[in-house]
């Protein structure tokens, strides 16, 4: 039977410990480290101002921003179509072609754009050469400064790089120009469908819901293509069938969707001429602004994900 030196019991014990003391050291390093890591990732997360999530949480604030914009650029963008118009056409057919464009808005938004329409046409009447040239300029520099914030805020929404100011201002401009080729037609095909009512009663009475569904069709369309158009202007790319993308049909589809829903709340269970006053018209059309500024940046949302940004 072989006798156990001495002091080896107590090496043994000792190296337990030893082991032990490392198992524990060990473990407390890897859970250390993995709270830290995850710390890491939870500052990464609220900290860095350009990821698309932390963009996209302030839908909110890019979409207030848009509506002050294009609030202010609403005027000087009539001022500009009126001005372009009346070379070729005489002020009651413009006034008619414009009306007949504002009439399909909620009513509140249909009686201030009207007003401040005859405003236009009695201010711009008399202004011609140097002085409507001037009014002109003045008209699309305004016009474009809704454009400029329309474009930067759909750049921060979905986390776009960002881009020298010379290609900012192009892509301003070239956003101004899609939403005046639309607006045109929009208003021309809505005074077009008028006119067929007008000059055949019959069709007129049978085909009416003809006229009415071919006339959303026709607006989806339209829209559909402007907002595609704002996208890739903004930088945004995504694949396109005809100049469509599928950000800007379903950003259309919620436009058209959203307006006629807040249309019938607006005339029904909205108390805005009590609560306001004279400013009722100013905040419906501000809350459709929004509304309009919300569906823009939700499309182009869709359209980042499907092809990136530039």
């Amino acid at each position: 039977m072989p006798v156990p030196q001495r002091g080896s019991g107590v090496r043994s014990v000792q190296g337990n410990r030893y082991a032990r003391q490392i198992i524990r050291t060990s473990s407390k390093t890897s859970t250390d480290e993995a709270v830290a890591r995850n710390s890491d990732e939870r500052t990464r997360a609220t900290t860095i101002p350009s990821d698309r999530k932390d963009a996209r949480a302030g839908l909110a604030l890019l979409s207030g921003t848009i509506a002050y914009f294009l609030m202010f650029a609403i005027v000087p963008a009539m001022t500009a179509f009126v001005l372009l118009y009346s070379v070729a056409l005489t002020p009651q057919a413009l006034k008619a072609l414009l009306t007949s464009f504002v009439s399909g808005l909620p009513l509140s938004e249909a009686q201030l754009l009207q007003g401040l329409l005859n405003n236009i046409l009695a201010s711009t009447g008399s202004q011609r050469y140097l002085g409507g040239l001037v009014a002109l300029l003045l008209a699309l520099w305004g016009v474009l400064g809704g454009a400029g914030a329309l474009v930067q805020s759909i750049g921060l929404y979905t986390a776009a790089p960002a881009v020298g100011l010379v290609r900012r201002y192009w892509r301003s401009f070239v956003v101004a120009l899609h939403l005046f080729v639309a607006v045109s037609a929009t208003a021309a095909a809505i005074t077009l469908m008028a006119g067929v009512g007008s000059f055949f009663p019959a069709l007129a009475q049978i085909g009416a819901m003809i006229v009415v569904v071919t006339a959303w069709l026709l607006l989806l369309v339209v829209l559909g293509w402007l907002f595609s158009s704002i996208y890739r202007a903004a930088g945004v790319r995504a694949r396109a069938w005809g100049g469509v993308s599928k950000g800007g049909i379903a950003a259309a589809i919620l436009f058209v969707g959203a307006t006629a829903l807040f249309g019938i709340y607006i005339a029904n269970f909205g108390s805005y001429n009590a609560t306001y006053g004279a400013l009722a018209g100013i905040i419906v059309l501000l809350l459709w602004l929004r509304l309009a500024a919300v569906t823009i940046l939700w499309g182009s949302g869709l359209d980042a994900r499907d092809g990136g940004v530039e």
